[in-house]
């Protein structure tokens, strides 16, 4: 994700509702991003009860025992890592990570991500992996006029970590 350096921009959280479905004694999806200040969705599609839980710094929630066709929502107010578990099954785990702003993206199965649409000035790019250490680098994003119906891609190189 991008974190502003020396100024503000404006954010707007998502009115999408993500959603992380119990089905077959999973968490699906398993990883989640989402913007701080989203609600997520915990339907049980299973025919057994569950229970999602988190002690994460980021949110500590218990949604209780809830039986299929029910689900429940959980708020997410700060930016972290939410590690969440089922109290009946201990082979279901799912991550949320929540972002600070919309200006985030997902590598695909190639490593590559693209964010859009992100305003001019200068930001530390921040990357995440529950395997790795926290990357961070600086980019500058500047204005581009051109006069062409076909979109303008910027590539940026990034080089170690700071």
């Amino acid at each position: 994700f991008l974190e502003p350096m020396g100024h503000e921009i404006a954010t707007r959280t998502p009115d999408q509702k993500p959603v992380i479905t119990q089905h077959r004694a999973r968490f699906d999806p398993d990883f989640l991003v989402i913007v701080q200040g989203q609600t997520v969705a915990f339907p049980n599609n299973d025919r057994i009860l569950h229970n999602v839980f988190s002690y994460s710094n980021a949110k500590k929630f218990d949604l209780g025992l809830y039986r299929q066709g029910e689900s429940r929502e959980v708020t997410f107010p700060h930016p972290g890592v939410v590690e969440t578990f089922c109290s009946i099954h201990s082979s279901m785990y799912a991550q949320i990570y929540i972002a600070p702003n919309p200006y985030y993206a997902v590598t695909d199965e190639k490593g590559q991500y693209r964010i859009d649409s992100v305003p001019v000035g200068k930001y530390r790019l921040r990357t995440w992996n529950k395997r790795l250490p926290e990357g961070v680098e600086s980019v500058e994003i500047t204005e581009i006029n051109v006069n062409s119906q076909h979109p303008v891609v910027v590539d940026v190189e990034l080089g170690g970590q700071q």
